[in-house]
This record gives C-alpha cells, sequence and structure tokens, in this order.
C-alpha cells in the first residue's frame, strides 16, 4: 500500500478549514453582505481559492486513472459513486422533507417537481454541489482521459463545463453544480 502524502493531506486539511471558514459568515448572503470590513476581508480570502484548492487536490490524487484499464477504470467509478453520490443522495433524501415542511416559511419554497433534477445536480441543499461535481469531473476523467489524450481532455473539460454553463442558462434550469464546476 501506498504511504499518504503529508503534503496532500495538509493542503485538504487548510481547504477544509477555508471552507468551513467561509460558510461561518451568517450575512454573507445578505443583500447588504458582510458589514464588518475585517469579516469581508476573511471571507473573500476564503473564497477566492479554497474551492480550486480542493478541485486541484482531487486532481493531484486522481492522475493515477491516466494509467488504468478498463477493469480498474470501472472499479474506481463504482468506488466514486459509493464514496460521493451515495452521501449526495441520502443527504437530499434526508432533507427534502425538511425543505418541504419549512416551504412556508421561505422566499424560495420547495418545488416536489424538481426531484428528479437532483441526479442532474440540482441540489435542495446547495452546499453539496461538490460532491456531485467532483463526482461527474471524476467520471469523464475515468471514462475519457488516458496518457496519450490528456491535452485533449484538458482542452475539452472546460469547453464541455461551459457549454452545459450555458444550457442551464439558457433553459433556465437552475443546476448549481455545473455553472460552480466551471468557475472553479
Amino acid at each position: 500500500m501506498k504511504e499518504r502524502s503529508k503534503t496532500i493531506d495538509a493542503a485538504r486539511g487548510i481547504g477544509i478549514i477555508l471552507v468551513v471558514l467561509g460558510h461561518c459568515f451568517p450575512d454573507a448572503a445578505s443583500s447588504t453582505g458582510i458589514s464588518e470590513p475585517l469579516a469581508s476581508k476573511i471571507f473573500d480570502f476564503c473564497y477566492t481559492f479554497h474551492m480550486p484548492l480542493m478541485f486541484f487536490i482531487a486532481g493531484v490524487v486522481c492522475v493515477k486513472i491516466l494509467t488504468f484499464d478498463n477493469k480498474c477504470r470501472f472499479d474506481y467509478i463504482k468506488s466514486r459513486f459509493t464514496r460521493l453520490m451515495v452521501p449526495y443522495i441520502v443527504i437530499e433524501l434526508l432533507y427534502i422533507p425538511l425543505k418541504l415542511l419549512l416551504s412556508n416559511f421561505v422566499n424560495d419554497p420547495y418545488n416536489v417537481n424538481e426531484l428528479p433534477l437532483i441526479l442532474l445536480g440540482k441540489t435542495t441543499n446547495v452546499v453539496l454541489w461538490f460532491l456531485y461535481s467532483l463526482f461527474v469531473i471524476q467520471v469523464l476523467t475515468a471514462k475519457f482521459a488516458n496518457e496519450k489524450n490528456l491535452p485533449l481532455m484538458i482542452f475539452l473539460c472546460p469547453v464541455i463545463l461551459a457549454s452545459l454553463n450555458a444550457f442551464t442558462e439558457a433553459t433556465g434550469l437552475n443546476l448549481y453544480s455545473v455553472p460552480r464546476a466551471f468557475v472553479n
């Protein structure tokens, strides 16, 4: 078994701390934003790079899939589904009843007709977008990328994400995961 990289683990830890810190600002989503200047600077600092850092680390640790054969790729996709999509789906399904119960008290009530869109990345709990986006990116990489076509994939992935982003914008299908993955 290969030894874990302390540098990667430290970078992950920093990323996690910045994600948690960034989510600790209660008035960040308000119409007036963060009123305290120092808090605003900390928030901006966190959001400048914490999610790109998390995507970068995920890319660094999954570079091994470029050398996988088809069986290993399939096993990798299964493991990613178990690790990322099972928690995503379970948390979504646990969150929906709460969202429905509290719909009368919010500006944007939950529409049950949008339930199938969970499978396309429209989360009921917006903070889960990363799990969905990371899963899609890792599956596409596992399915299509290899050592020979890596430069092409590096070019095509942003093009595909930009197209999906344009599609979601044009159709009004607000799939949080697509534009957020594109930005990061």
